[in-house]
């Protein structure tokens, strides 16, 4: 009995990993499908008023550059980038504009998935 015990809890251990791995894999995803949206479609902007990036951690160098080339490809002052932290969108990453909301966040993908379980 106790080796089977053993096995559970080994399969327990397993299934976490692979989740928490999962859950990176994906972040990274919506960030980086984020930053293609807005490269892509805020062309036919004109740069003006603040951009707010909101993730639920601290952003990685390698994708705030990312955003102030997305910026600078379409004239947007870089002053007006804004940083901001939710842990409530549980992963992935929101841009918002004057005129338009790039929402690639776990929590909205979620809110799509299972309409009437996340607010």
């Amino acid at each position: 009995m106790p080796l089977m015990l053993m096995a559970f809890m080994a399969q327990i251990i397993v299934i976490a990993i692979i989740v928490v791995i999962l859950k990176k894999i994906l972040d990274r995803m919506l960030i980086d499908l984020a930053i293609s949206l807005f490269e892509y479609n805020a062309s036919g902007q004109s740069p003006s008023g603040p951009i707010t990036i909101t993730t639920h951690k601290r952003l990685k160098s390698k994708y705030q550059a990312a955003i102030v080339k997305a910026a600078q490809k379409h004239s947007w002052p870089l002053d007006q980038i804004q940083y901001k932290i939710d842990k409530k969108i549980y992963g992935g990453m929101i841009i918002r504009t004057d005129k338009r909301i790039f929402d690639c966040s776990l929590k909205d993908r979620l809110r799509q998935a299972l309409p009437g379980h996340f607010r």
